[in-house]
């Protein structure tokens, strides 16, 4: 068992590689970063390994090259992906996992992930698998790309807001619960994207905002026979 505690930036270099393997936990108890420089760095929570974010409240950023596999709990706190990411498996807890500007996070074909808490300010999150959000979302910029779905379960609310560009490219966004969209950027979609706002589901349009469309395969939005797209707070065009 690991458990990192203190303040300071964990550095990986030139290649280092830090394997939490079958059996082992490695538990994060501050909010410091894992920093990167040279050669890529690899962070592995294997198959059977236990990985956990808890104590503290702040963010813990992972700059690393991360891939996981095994089980995973952010109980209190933010785990932030900065550099390259592969979700094989779940991610559990009350706290949030985050993709930021300059990360990638892909979770694979055939795959699905549940987490919680979802928050994405900026980066990239792709692959031909399933991201389902159970709890809450917030998609403040950056694009939700590949072949696969992004699924806001039945009661778990995303909030699209902020200034920045939202883009959705090619994947699915597919609303079971709610989505609430102010703030003042857009939502571009491109690349035969599609929103499926589900029977009884509530998409809920808080700006005056242009949903758009600008290249590839047309994109489309379905409202299914049972569900709403109410538009209020606000008097200008979407």
């Amino acid at each position: 068992a690991t458990s990192w505690s203190d303040s300071g930036a964990l550095a990986g270099q030139n290649g280092a590689a830090l394997n939490n393997q079958s059996g082992a936990s490695f538990t994060i108890q501050g909010d410091a970063s894992l920093t990167t420089s040279g050669a890529a760095v690899t962070f592995t929570n294997a198959t059977g390994a236990t990985l956990t974010k808890n104590t503290t409240s702040g963010t813990t950023t992972i700059g690393a090259s991360f891939t996981h596999s095994g089980t995973a709990n952010i109980s209190t706190g933010t785990l932030a992906l900065a550099g390259t990411a592969t979700l094989n498996a779940t991610i559990g807890g009350a706290g949030t996992l985050s993709v930021v500007a300059g990360g990638t996070t892909t979770v694979p074909t055939g795959v699905t992930v549940s987490v919680g808490n979802y928050s994405q300010a900026g980066g990239t999150l792709t692959g031909a698998g399933t991201l389902t959000i159970t709890s809450a979302g917030t998609w403040g910029g950056g694009i939700m790309g590949g072949s696969g779905k992004t699924s806001i379960a039945n009661g778990a609310t995303l909030t699209i807001s902020g200034t920045g560009d939202h883009t959705l490219d090619t994947r699915t966004l597919e609303n079971n619960g709610t989505v609430n969209w102010s703030g003042t950027g857009s939502v571009i979609t491109t690349n035969g994207a599609v929103i499926n706002n589900t029977a009884a589901a509530n998409f809920n349009v808080q700006a005056d905002n242009p949903l758009s469309y600008t290249s590839g395969a047309a994109t489309a939005f379905n409202n299914a026979a049972g569900a709403f797209v109410t538009k209020f707070n606000s008097t200008g065009t979407t």
